[in-house]
């Protein structure tokens, strides 16, 4: 390999020297994006709690929006199945009209707890 080559490999492969970032940084970085998804949950709460039923606020409430899926908390697993049927294209209708900005494609709902056992 000449001198010339080297060089040109070395100049082509030579890596920057790159400083690790704060911590302090990255915790500005890290609220700033939790500070922005709190303020769209709130914001589909505020339409929710205009525009849907007494019942469905007691049922549910939204939880996490990301990449245009609204995640909403069921309370009782025995429910899920009821809700979605009920609410799920209601909910995709009033986002869409009230809340275009916040692009909710989609709705996944999800309860925590066991499922309760039903009398005979």
């Amino acid at each position: 390999m000449s001198a010339r080559s080297q060089l040109e490999w070395t100049a082509r492969n030579r890596k920057r020297a790159s400083r690790a970032t704060s911590a302090g940084l990255l915790l500005a970085r890290l609220a700033g994006r939790v500070e922005q998804a709190t303020g769209r949950v709130e914001k589909v709460e505020a339409v929710l709690d205009v525009c849907m039923e007494d019942e469905f606020r007691r049922r549910c409430r939204p939880v996490r929006l990301h990449r245009g899926v609204l995640h909403v908390h069921v309370r009782r697993p025995e429910w899920l199945c009821e809700t979605r049927l009920r609410w799920q294209q209601r909910l995709l209708d009033v986002l869409g009209r009230q809340a275009r900005g916040l692009g909710v494609r989609r709705i996944e709902f999800a309860s925590d707890g066991p499922v309760a056992k039903r009398e005979p």
